[in-house]
């Protein structure tokens, strides 16, 4: 399948998914700085939601540099990591307007673990086809930060914790979230870049 046509259309996909959440965001209805604090839960789901969305893209396109061709696996798997990416301006909103709710937080953590699950799968699909092209580059996968976190048993008794934390403790969710998405966003620079 030619590469260049499923990164523009991720490509493409990706800020219109930014712009839905930003356009969540609304405008105080005053202009005391009081009424932008009323905002402030959705402000923070929305910078949690950025970053999600800007480190996953970084990792994708990473990836999809690693391998010369793509198969139709490959092909409905993105499509599938998108549509779940898609999700998380919903997700964000009403968790946002509703932080201390167990049933937007509920689905916050849903959507973030079907997102995760059909990133694993991507990655899965692309260290295959890499495996099979015969290139060497296997490792660069293997050695992402992400793809050893999401490969660890310990990742998913953490996700069965906090899934049982958030009928506690609701905003537990998007925290979880932040600090996750700020380790692997430190772990970005450890990537080797040289790609040969």
């Amino acid at each position: 399948m030619n590469k260049g046509r499923i990164e523009a259309f991720t490509d493409a996909m990706v800020p219109i998914i930014v712009t839905i959440m930003v356009l969540e965001f609304k405008v105080p209805e005053s202009a005391d700085i009081t009424a932008l604090l009323h905002e402030g839960p959705y402000l923070i789901s929305y910078m949690v939601g950025f970053l999600f969305i800007g480190v996953a893209w970084f990792n994708h396109h990473y990836m999809f540099e690693l391998v010369k061709h793509l198969n139709l696996k490959i092909y409905w798997l993105n499509n599938v990591w998108l549509f779940t990416m898609s999700l998380i301006p919903v997700s964000a909103a009403w968790l946002g307007r509703f932080p201390t709710q167990v049933a937007p937080a509920y689905f916050y953590l849903i959507i973030f673990l079907a997102w995760t699950v059909a990133y694993y799968g991507i990655s899965q699909a692309l260290l295959a086809e890499i495996i099979q092209e015969q290139t060497g580059r296997e490792h660069y996968i293997q050695s992402m930060f992400i793809y050893g976190l999401l490969k660890s048993p310990i990742f998913g008794l953490i996700n069965i914790l906090i899934f049982v934390a958030v009928y506690f403790w609701p905003p537990i969710s998007i925290t979880f979230t932040a600090v996750e998405l700020i380790v692997v966003a430190f772990s970005i620079r450890n990537y080797n870049f040289n790609i040969q």
